[in-house]
């Protein structure tokens, strides 16, 4: 019975509080912007930091996903909320 593979979480190489930044800025400029597109190109440790960045962002307040039906594309809006970007650093301990 084999063991699935495990999982090293104890160095990130990409800080979830910087991709929170880049989301933010991203989001700055535009909104809506595609889920797959903001993906594109990024290696599996830069997708598990935007993904927790992601979860973070929309617990805070700060972006919605919206997906029209299933299996459609999920696009991340930005919501008309004041955030510190300062308190994000706290994800990084």
């Amino acid at each position: 019975h084999a063991h699935p593979q495990s999982i090293e979480l104890t160095h990130m190489a990409y800080k979830v509080s910087d991709k929170m930044v880049e989301l933010v800025n991203e989001l700055a400029t535009r909104s809506p912007i595609r889920l797959l597109w903001f993906l594109e190109g990024r290696g599996r440790g830069e997708l598990v930091a935007i993904f927790l960045a992601m979860l973070e962002l929309t617990r805070l307040g700060a972006i919605s996903l919206k997906q029209s039906d299933s299996f459609t594309e999920i696009l991340i809006h930005r919501v008309e909320k004041e955030i510190d970007a300062e308190q994000f650093k706290m994800y990084d301990h």
